[in-house]
């Protein structure tokens, strides 16, 4: 992923995601979003070795990110306040894919973004909140790509 800008290209960075869960409730987010930051209205470039209905089999997402400190998570005892400390996604947010004439790239164009962090991300790696459920990629897999919308 690389966002286009008036100098050039800035690359949105890959980050880990990373999972705290109990029995009962699961939290998946980034511990870091990078420095990206974009202006307004933002075109990303997207190079991969996947096509067009290969990478909806993946499920590619943008969702919003909001940064959560500290939540009530129940245990043994009851609800209990703990540290969450990661940046989780709440809103979806739409984007256009759009095939180049460059063999598999794509351009990513949005409507309308807020301010705020976004990061692209597949499958349900950041939106899950089931605590039994099983990632379905490999560990090497579960990357997001954040950027700030300013």
């Amino acid at each position: 992923f690389f966002a286009v800008g008036e100098e050039g290209y800035l690359p949105l960075k890959g980050q880990k995601a990373k999972r705290i869960a109990t029995p009962l409730q699961a939290f998946h987010g980034l511990s870091n979003v990078g420095d990206t930051k974009l202006g307004s209205n933002p075109k990303i470039l997207f190079h991969t070795s996947l096509r067009k209905e290969q990478i909806r089999q993946i499920d590619l997402k943008l969702n919003r990110l909001e940064f959560k400190e500290h939540a009530e998570v129940t245990g043994l005892m009851g609800s209990e306040k703990v540290e969450v400390d990661l940046w989780v996604a709440t809103t979806r947010a739409d984007f256009k894919l759009k095939g180049m004439n460059e063999e598999k790239m794509f351009l990513i164009s949005f409507d309308a973004l807020e301010k705020g962090i976004y990061a692209f991300h597949s499958g349900n790696m950041l939106t899950s909140s089931d605590p039994d459920a099983q990632p379905s990629q490999p560990d090497e897999l579960q990357v997001a790509y954040p950027f700030e919308l300013n």
